[in-house]
This record gives C-alpha cells, structure tokens and sequence, in this order.
C-alpha cells in the first residue's frame, strides 16, 4: 500500500512540473526578442528612463538607457495625437513601483473642433520598457490641470499630486490609488481649495511615512480688489490619503500688482516650484523661483531654496538663493532636485543669459549641507545662443553617486532634442560626458521626467 501511494504522489509531481514548463514556454514565446533578452541577461546596474513628449510630432515616448553612459538606448512610443499625446504645457511624472516597474503620470490633453480638453491619466508599464502589457488610468474627468508629481507611498501605492485650474474643484489634489495600477480604489482629496490659479506642485514620502505636498498659486483678499497675491505654500498629509489632519503652512506670499523699487527688494512674488525632497536629516527641501519687477517689461527672477526646520515647515526654516539675478527664462525657469550620495541636495537648472552678449546655460549645483550653504556649481551646457524657448531638465544619481541630467536643448547650433549629461564625479567638474537620447525635430522633451532605476 505505501508503495502504490509514492509512486501516484512521483506521477503527479511530474505532471506538475510539465504543466509549468509548457506554461513557462508560452510566457517565453509570447514575448519580444528584446523583452526576452531583459529577462534572461543579468540585472545590470541602474540606468536612467525618460518619459517625455515631441510636440512637433505630437507623440509620447519612453526611453531606456541600456548602459550606464546611455550609449544605448531603446525609445518605446507610448501614444500617438489620436490617444496619449500631450501637448508642450502638459506636465510628465515618472517613478518607479514596488513591483519594479515604471509607473507615468501624464495630464492628457486632447484636441477637438471645439476647443481642448485634459484628463489625468497613469500608465503602468506592463515591462521595463513599457512596450507591452501597459495599463492606462483615467483618474479625472475633462479640465484643466497642471503640475503632475509622482511618489510610492509608505503603504506600497501609488501617490501624486496635480493642480485643477477649471472644471472640476480648482485647487491642489492628492490621488491616493488604490492599487499598483491606479485602476480602482482611488481617492482624490482636494488638499487646498484656491481662489484662483493653482500652479505647480511637487510631493515626497516624509520621513514619518506621509505624503508632504508643495505648490505655488495665486489668491485674492477679494474680487476685483486688485490684491492678488502669489504664495508659496506646503501640505503635511495627516494620513495615507491627505483626506484628514493636514497641516498647511504658506511659507511666503508676494503682491502680484506691486512693484520693487530695485531687483533686490521686495516686494516680489514665488513662483515655479522644481521638487520637494527629503534630506537624511529627515526634513523637508525644496526650491523655487523668486520674481522682481521693476515694471511690467523688466523683471527678472532667482532660484532660491527654503531648508524647513521642522516636518511640517512650520519653524526654523532657513531660505538661500542658488543663481544670480537672471532674466525671465521665456518659460519661467526649469530646475529639478533631487538627494546626492551625501543627502544633501543636487539641483539643476536653466540659467538665461546674463547679458544680451551673454550664453544660456544647463548648470548643476551640488549642497555641501543640508541647507545649501556651501555650494559647488558646475557648467554642463554652454551652446552659445542666447537661449530655447524650452529647457525642461531632470537631475538624478547613478549607481557611482554621480548626477545625472536629462534636458532639452532645443537651439543646440549642431544637434538639438533630448541629452543627457552624465556627470564624472559628484560635482560635474571633471570627467562629463553627453549623450543624444532623441534628436529627429529638436521638441523632444520639452515635457520630461526622468528616473534611475
């Protein structure tokens, strides 16, 4: 009898391992040559991925870096003007799941005879490349919207951010999906509700698990007043979902209508936040642009940075400029942020010409402290014109601790699109190398962000 028994338990085990092997088999066949090869090769080192649009051509593309130097790149397209395609005012999120694959924000924007209308949608990539396997989320109605900002929140789920200027509540929004793929379960909490045009905005993971939310926006002490303010402002989320115990704090608030007497006085407004990080120290960073006019023609702006003192941003906050006084970039001023080797911050920026002989410039400025005190700077660009219309750019760290900066150079005199400078040491002083990730129209990236992964 226990003869018989072990023999039917060896027949079933080998019945269970050629079911799995002909399931194994079909999943192989069922992919690309590519898609194969990512599965079998070992893992390498992590390489940038870049989500961004061609306005001219109207598409959205994935890149994937297939080395460090990005040498190699595979550019997976995503949508065409008919499905994804957003426009150049459109803003792109990236980040990277718990499951380990990428996950886009995207606010849609979609032509008719009638005029246009935004959605905002994820895209979670159905493989590393995002060339199958896709899923696509609406988790708005038709509106207007901006400011786009992706993270993973300490419950392993999606979290982001955006800003609703018509149609559906104007203000600051937290979508908190409800699974990997932001298909169901979502909650959408309106975290501040504005009076008038809510900006951009940027989120981080606190270092107590919370979604931490900054944005800049527009108000009024009254209709018709003429008092309209631009503010700075930080969202503390009291729970997963940022739909109870908030704690809002305006950092700083400027009159819109009013003039300086000099480029160095106030009063002047905030606008164009770049990204809200978490140092090692366990607070909150975050970068702005800070505007002077002297008069409707002539103004300029600084990049300025604001280290809090606290979780919530509410005391001993400590604020530094990072550039000189600069014209307006005819955009309104590109920079990005992120955490080096050091956890201190590493920002890059667009710096206009100084002068009208002057060159525009991609720059890269590396924290020394957690408030930005000591700073290095470093030159990555200096193509001669006097600067794009468009200089979207992303900075990250690689495997070596080095940055690296994903930008659009649309008026480069020789080859003009999306690049990437990979910095040769933690400053970007020495050693850096440039690669062409897309160039056909010199559009590419206008809109973009980039992770490494």
């Amino acid at each position: 009898m226990g003869k018989k028994i072990q023999k039917q338990s060896r027949t079933t085990t080998i019945a269970v391992l050629l079911l799995a092997g002909i399931g194994a088999l079909a999943f192989l066949f069922s992919m690309g040559p590519m898609d194969l090869l990512a599965q079998v090769l070992p893992r390498r080192s992590p390489t940038p991925r870049i989500v961004y649009n061609d306005i001219s051509e109207r598409k959205l593309r994935f890149a994937t870096c297939r080395t460090e130097d990005c040498a190699t790149v595979r550019i997976t397209e995503l949508g065409s003007e008919t499905t994804l395609a957003p426009s150049a005012f459109t803003s792109l999120g990236l980040t990277q799941g718990r499951d380990g694959l990428p996950l886009i924000g995207l606010i849609h924007e979609q032509y008719n005879p009638s005029g246009f209308a935004q959605t905002v949608r994820t895209i979670h990539c159905g493989n590393q490349f995002c060339s199958s396997g896709n899923t696509t989320a609406h988790l708005t109605t038709k509106g207007l919207f901006s400011g786009i900002s992706l993270a993973i929140g300490s419950d392993d789920l999606p979290v982001l951010s955006y800003a609703s200027q018509y149609l559906s509540p104007v203000g600051i929004h937290v979508v908190h999906c409800g699974n990997a793929k932001c298909t169901s379960g979502n909650t959408d909490t309106l975290i501040a509700p504005l009076m008038l045009v809510p900006n951009d905005t940027s989120i981080a993971i606190g270092s107590d698990g919370l979604p931490i939310i900054t944005f800049s926006y527009q108000d009024s002490t009254g209709p018709g007043t003429g008092n309209e303010r631009s503010n700075l402002a930080v969202v503390h989320c009291g729970n997963l979902n940022c739909s109870q115990n908030n704690n809002t704090k305006i950092l700083m608030s400027g009159t819109l209508n009013a003039l300086a007497t000099s480029y160095t006085v106030e009063p002047a407004y905030h606008r164009m936040v770049g990204r809200i990080m978490i140092g090692s120290d366990g607070l909150p960073f975050l970068t702005y642009w800070k505007e002077y006019r002297i008069n409707f023609i002539q103004y300029k702006m600084e990049l300025k940075a604001l280290h809090c003192g606290n979780i919530d941003c509410t005391a001993g906050n400590t604020t530094m400029s990072l550039s000189p006084l600069i014209p307006q970039p005819p955009s309104g001023g590109f920079h990005s942020l992120t955490v080096g080797t050091s956890g201190f911050p590493v920002i890059s920026y667009h710096m206009e010409p100084l002068t009208s002989a002057g060159n525009a410039e991609q720059r890269v400025i590396k924290c020394g402290t957690y408030d930005c005190v000591n700073v290095t700077v470093a030159t990555l660009d200096n193509d001669g014109f006097a600067g794009a219309i468009y200089k979207s750019n992303i900075v990250g760290i690689n495997a070596q601790g080095n940055p690296i900066v994903s930008y659009n150079d649309q008026d480069d005199p020789g080859v003009a699109g999306l690049k990437v400078v990979i910095c040769g040491n933690v400053d970007c002083s020495a050693g850096n190398t440039t690669a062409i990730i897309d160039a056909e129209t010199g559009f590419e990236g206008q809109s973009q962000d980039m992770k490494i992964f």
